[in-house]
């Protein structure tokens, strides 16, 4: 839990990266372009 909540004060862009990650992963990488 600790790491999590440090990923999330890393920045917005970490949290959208890991939402995209777990939401879609196929569309993570249309999401990164």
């Amino acid at each position: 839990v600790e790491e999590l909540e440090k990923i999330v004060k890393r920045g917005d862009s970490a949290i959208a990266a890991t939402k995209a990650f777990y939401v879609a992963p196929d569309n993570s990488s249309n999401a990164l372009k």
